[in-house]
């Protein structure tokens, strides 16, 4: 069982998840915006999943968690760099590749979010 702590972290780590893809989504979109949700992700990875305790869980589960959270960060420094490549994008071509890249990445996100929380 994972704690409540964790499973409260991913709840919310989901919910910014879908304000990211809602920011991509819109018909405007706002870079901006955009950066500052992905800061607010961050923040709730680095401050509350990575920090988790996993001491006394089932070793295989603690090795499962453990291994999530290294894919979430590896994630989530691609995010960055993609983010940061959509702001230097100047065709409308490459913003759209931009956009489906990250849209790809909040997906894996979620799916991570998903194993997390499996150990309920």
């Amino acid at each position: 069982m994972i704690p409540k702590f964790s499973q409260k972290s991913s709840k919310n780590f989901k919910i910014v998840l879908m304000r990211i893809e809602d920011a991509i989504r819109a018909k405007k979109l706002e870079i901006v915006k955009l950066s500052e949700l992905f800061r607010e992700l961050q923040d709730i990875f680095l401050e509350q999943i990575l920090e988790a305790k996993v001491e006394g869980l089932d070793p295989g589960v603690t090795s499962t968690v453990q291994s999530t959270q290294t894919e979430i960060h590896r994630t989530l420094r691609l995010l960055r760099t993609d983010i940061l490549f959509l702001q230097s994008s100047r065709k409308p071509e490459t913003t759209e590749q931009r956009l489906g890249i990250i849209g790809d990445r909040i997906k894996q996100l979620k799916g991570y979010c998903q194993i997390i929380e499996s150990f309920d």
